[in-house]
């Protein structure tokens, strides 16, 4: 980039002053030399630029970002060893924080161990002198963390985000059973589809391996927005509205979210390194002829929670497509498999 191009975001980004104003009271002009107009639409993008170099001294950790919510993951065997690694690279952080004059909030800063063994995480924590330092602050571990709205859980589980998503639905559910004999049922069913659905359909593909009663809980409030713009008593089957409206139950929802996501990597629509190195076909494992050697190597779990997951029962469901339902384009796909959902049904 340069020439008029060049000049004309210097311009934009230079000579700007800023003050503060207090009640009635308005501080002096001061020169801004650093950071983006506020409020700017090239102010995102500016920023997402500045901090694009973010992970080019990170040694050992994985990074993730999302405009200024920054992720970073590290694994290993040996817990000490890990987070004397992941200490390094928040120290590489940190001074990468000071030179670009950014300021690191380590109140906002959390950090999560996961493992599938509670005990083993309790004696492990109570038995290290190893701690996770951030700009001189040692960093508690928490239960749960939020990463784009998304509880995530030290198991794994996604109950508390369940239970988070579930509180969100019936509150706004409930705000449309109080002005439902306003409306047709036309205008209720838009209204669901805008401020409802939504939250049952972000992330659902996380719910795989969720607990059944969890997902219950989903359902049973779908079943009282489907009363509400049905005006049906309730006493009224689950299937019959969902037939009436055309709609999809929560269950058949996630697995289709599922099913979309591993077709996307698989055709490659979606660039996921982790989860195409898991996608593996058994051709590619023995040189048995066999009439599965297409479908997708299953990786042995030996837990409930491992078995459950996205990583296995995902596959094993997305190996028991039919084959010319695998063939499509991602948005055939997604049709097919939900008219297919809708006549079948595939359980988790």
């Amino acid at each position: 980039m340069g020439g008029i191009v060049l000049k004309w975001i210097d311009d934009y980004l230079t000579g700007r002053t800023q003050r503060v104003k207090i009640d009635d009271e308005m501080s002096d002009e001061i020169p801004c030399d650093c950071g983006v107009p506020q409020g700017s639409v090239l102010g995102p993008l500016l920023f997402i630029i500045y901090i694009n170099d973010i992970n080019l001294n990170l040694n050992f950790v994985c990074l993730n970002l999302f405009a200024d919510d920054t992720m970073i993951y590290i694994e290993g065997e040996n817990y000490d060893d890990t987070v004397n690694k992941l200490n390094k690279d928040l120290q590489s952080l940190t001074i990468w924080f000071q030179l670009n004059k950014l300021k690191l909030n380590t109140d906002k800063s959390m950090c999560l161990f996961i493992t599938n063994s509670a005990i083993k995480k309790k004696n492990i924590l109570n038995n290290s002198t190893v701690k996770i330092m951030l700009d001189g602050t040692e960093l508690a571990i928490s239960e749960t963390v939020k990463y784009l709205g998304v509880k995530i859980d030290y198991r794994l589980h996604f109950n508390e985000h369940i239970m988070y998503t579930a509180a969100k639905i019936s509150k706004k559910t409930g705000y449309l059973m109080r002005i439902s004999k306003f409306l047709s049922k036309w205008c209720k069913t838009v209204i669901y589809n805008t401020i409802i659905a939504p939250h049952y359909d972000y992330c659902a593909s996380i719910y795989l391996g969720a607990n059944k009663k969890d997902i219950k809980v989903l359902q049973k409030l779908q079943n009282k927005s489907m009363r509400c713009i049905l005006k049906f008593d309730r006493y009224a089957h689950t299937k019959d509205m969902l037939q009436q409206l055309n709609w999809l139950s929560v269950e058949q929802k996630i697995v289709l979210k599922a099913m979309v996501f591993i077709h996307n990597v698989v055709t490659k629509h979606c660039i996921n390194e982790v989860f195409e190195s898991l996608l593996i076909q058994n051709h590619e494992i023995h040189n048995y002829n066999t009439r599965t050697s297409m479908n997708y190597h299953m990786f042995i779990q030996n837990n409930k929670g491992g078995q459950k997951s996205l990583f296995c029962n995902g596959i094993k469901m997305y190996n028991s497509l039919p084959g010319n339902l695998k063939t499509l384009q991602p948005n055939a796909f997604k049709q097919a498999l939900q008219e297919l959902l809708m006549n079948e049904g595939i359980k988790l």
